[in-house]
């Protein structure tokens, strides 16, 4: 934008957004690390809240290291789910030791893993 000053002056304005920082990762509430799992109710996975977050994923993979997740897909050995709430309930759940970790998203971009806590249903 151009603006011509009260003394002649060429004024020249420029308009730019500022994206907000990317949120860090949340830390994780239940179930709590190593829990064994009951029958009954699906689990419900809860997480703390991250400033800025708009969504969070969470994954769940029976191997420790996630090693199904690459380019933000999953293969056949884990569940990548999306949520604008700080829980999900896992409905499909396999027998045996599983791990999980949440991130937060904006449009900033993604924060890192928390840290992966396990479960053995």
């Amino acid at each position: 934008m151009r603006i011509k000053s009260a003394l002649g002056l060429l004024l020249l304005f420029s308009t730019f957004s500022v994206l907000a920082a990317v949120p860090s990762a949340p830390k994780l509430i239940k179930p709590t690390n190593n829990a064994t799992l009951t029958s009954g109710d699906p689990p419900k996975f809860s997480w703390m809240k991250s400033a800025g977050a708009s969504k969070y994923q969470i994954i769940f993979s029976k191997d420790a290291s996630f090693s199904g997740f690459s380019n933000n897909t999953c293969n056949k050995t884990c569940v990548l789910a999306t949520t604008t709430k700080t829980e999900y309930i896992l409905t499909d759940i396999k027998q045996g030791k599983a791990y999980w970790a949440v991130r937060a998203v904006n449009a900033s971009g993604n924060s890192r893993w928390s840290t992966a806590w396990s479960f053995t249903k």
